[in-house]
């Protein structure tokens, strides 16, 4: 059998273990280990199995996906999803659904399950109760999580400049404005689904402009985080790294004001990003041993 061949029919049960629900990393790393062994022999799949882990670990570029995820859980512990939905809530009043928060979060969260299960938390009991359809309120907040992946910083464009060795600052400076259009879009496609089913919706509310201005606290420290921390990549002043680690420390900050500051939120927030670098760094060896045997088979 040869060695394309061989690479074919492990791209093939990469796939069958994925769509029977193995874990994406352990497919990878399995299906890579076992086709180099295939290809080459057991001494030169378990060279590259013991060698991959620390060449990544290694990567001085690995250090912001741990840092933004940081930054992601001190930010929703600090409340600032509930201030961001608040003030869609009251600025937007007469557009239904909840994309522009979940685009808000993602733009200090970078990764859409946490951006969906955080705005779900927030913001579907308040569309329940307002007697907005459950297809148009899970179906917004699904939507507007995948925002998570555009809008920088975000931990997928993270992994993938550092598997390519692209430019972390150029890819997030290319997923602002795709971003930003597709928030949009998707709120312009709920307004007319809106106007064609007016069922899915309630009528549209009014609100104050004394409310209104009132909710722009709500988000001083969103904009105060976005600001600094792209910011000080697009002007120089913080490389990638620092600007992770600056923006981590000021998400912390600012559960102070909010007065959810506290060693058990430190914990919890330390304990959660431990738990997500782990699953990612995993994918990422997972993928490098899985490279490893598709360039040997002549596969790419």
């Amino acid at each position: 059998m040869s060695d394309f061949v061989i690479g074919i029919i492990g791209t093939a049960v990469l796939l069958v273990l994925i769509l029977l629900g193995m874990n994406i990393g352990m497919a990878m790393l399995t299906v890579g280990f076992v086709g180099y062994w295939a290809v080459v022999n057991f001494k030169g799949a378990f060279s590259v199995l013991c060698t991959v882990p620390s060449a990544q670990a290694s990567n001085y570029s690995m250090i912001v996906i741990p840092l933004f995820v940081l930054m992601g859980n001190f930010a929703y512990r600090a409340n600032l999803s509930a201030g961001l939905y608040d003030f869609s809530k009251k600025w937007l009043s007469r557009v239904p659904g909840n994309v522009a928060a979940c685009a808000g979060f993602g733009a200090i969260c970078g990764s859409s399950p946490a951006t969906c299960a955080t705005m779900s938390v927030v913001s579907l009991p308040e569309m329940r109760k307002e007697g907005y359809d459950d297809r148009l309120s899970t179906g917004s907040i699904a939507i507007g999580g995948t925002l998570g992946i555009m809008i920088p910083p975000s931990t997928p464009m993270i992994l993938y400049a550092v598997l390519t060795s692209s430019s972390i600052g150029a890819l997030f400076a290319a997923g602002i404005v795709p971003g930003i259009l597709i928030a949009v879009l998707c709120i312009i496609t709920i307004v007319i689904l809106c106007k064609l089913r007016p069922g899915y919706a309630p009528p549209a509310s009014k609100c104050s402009w004394k409310e209104r201005f009132k909710s722009i606290r709500g988000i001083v420290g969103v904009v105060v985080l976005f600001a600094v921390v792209l910011g000080g990549i697009f002007t120089g002043w913080f490389s990638v790294c620092q600007s992770a680690a600056v923006g981590a420390f000021l998400a912390c900050l600012l559960c102070i004001p909010s007065r959810t500051f506290s060693w058990k939120t430190i914990h919890e927030s330390l304990s959660e990003c431990t738990r997500t670098f782990a699953m990612t760094f995993l994918m990422v060896i997972g993928a490098a041993v899985y490279g490893s045997f598709l360039t040997i088979t002549g596969l790419p």
